[in-house]
């Protein structure tokens, strides 16, 4: 087979949205054989939301604006786990569940996270965030990433 062939081979299964969503998700990274070959980094789950999203060629869609939802809300509740361990997460789980989240409170809710020293400060910080919410329909795009 040709180089060019597999080079656009290649650049099809990399920008397949399945594919894309997978590398979002995170969790081990597998070779061509299916085989465990490390962890995917957050810089290259960075890249994959954006080429999901489409954010360098123009408006994100409806699926895509909810899949980035996803991921933000999922990215979250990995640092609640990984700062206050899964029944804190499971909380927070249950907490924004239903929420829509606007991009200013997914900011205040990542720097409360890092600022809280204690359970409880994250308790009040979540229920002060999520209380103050209004329907919008404006997706959640960090300030980083417009």
């Amino acid at each position: 087979m040709p180089s060019w062939r597999k080079i656009a081979a290649l650049r099809r299964h990399v920008s397949d949205p399945r594919y894309l969503r997978a590398v979002a998700q995170g969790g081990k990274r597998h070779n061509l054989y299916g085989l465990p070959v490390g962890e995917i980094t957050e810089p290259e789950r960075g890249h994959a939301l954006a080429a999901l999203y489409g954010l360098t060629e123009g408006d994100p869609s409806q699926q895509q604006q909810e899949d980035f939802v996803a991921g933000v809300r999922m990215v979250l509740l990995k640092q609640v786990a990984a700062r206050f361990g899964a029944g804190v997460q499971d909380e927070t789980a249950e907490v924004l569940s239903g929420q829509l989240l606007m991009p200013d409170t997914v900011e205040h809710l990542a720097i409360s996270l890092l600022q809280c020293p204690r359970v409880e400060n994250w308790r009040s910080a979540l229920d002060a965030a999520t209380s103050e919410e209004s329907p919008s329909d404006e997706p959640i795009v960090p300030k980083w990433l417009k």
